[in-house]
């Protein structure tokens, strides 16, 4: 698959909309181990304020969970397939890493997580759900079959 490189600032902004428009995307997580197969898991999330990172929920017996405690790298998937025709489909994979939450923000990513999917929120008070604050690391867009860029944030 040709890829190719646009300026970075103009292709991470339509990353990052693209990001916005959409609210659900599917979560590839991996344990430690290196024979252990990844987890997919459809997950809702919200960016944050500066639009650095993204705020998911999930329970801290899930998975999902124990595998970011072990391995804090992880990719996401977002497409444009609810909103475009299949010939005009984006699809963008993000890599991100887990990222501590400091204390004092915590309330307030939850409150911009629940902005975003109120309907979330007895799901998300709950004492066993944690909230995830990934960071994000690259992204690659696919416009279409073959048309890919690929843009690293660190």
């Amino acid at each position: 698959m040709p890829t190719s490189s646009a300026p970075a600032a103009l292709l991470i902004g339509r990353c990052l909309d693209l990001l916005d428009a959409s609210d659900l995307a599917v979560l590839a997580t991996c344990p430690a181990r290196a024979d252990a197969p990844p987890h997919c898991s459809l997950m809702a999330y919200a960016l944050d304020a500066e639009r650095r990172h993204l705020l998911l929920t999930t329970p801290q017996d899930s998975r999902k969970y124990a595998n970011l405690m072990e391995n804090p790298r992880v990719s996401l998937l977002v497409d444009t397939r609810q909103v475009h025709a299949r010939e005009a489909v984006q699809a963008l994979t993000v890599s991100a890493v887990l990222a501590d939450t400091p204390p004092e923000a915590a309330a307030g990513l939850r409150a911009r997580f629940l902005a975003r999917h109120p309907r979330l929120t007895e799901f998300a008070s709950r004492p066993d759900t944690a909230l995830i604050r990934l960071r994000l690391t690259a992204f690659q867009l696919l416009d279409g079959v073959e048309h890919a860029q690929y843009v690293s944030l660190v």
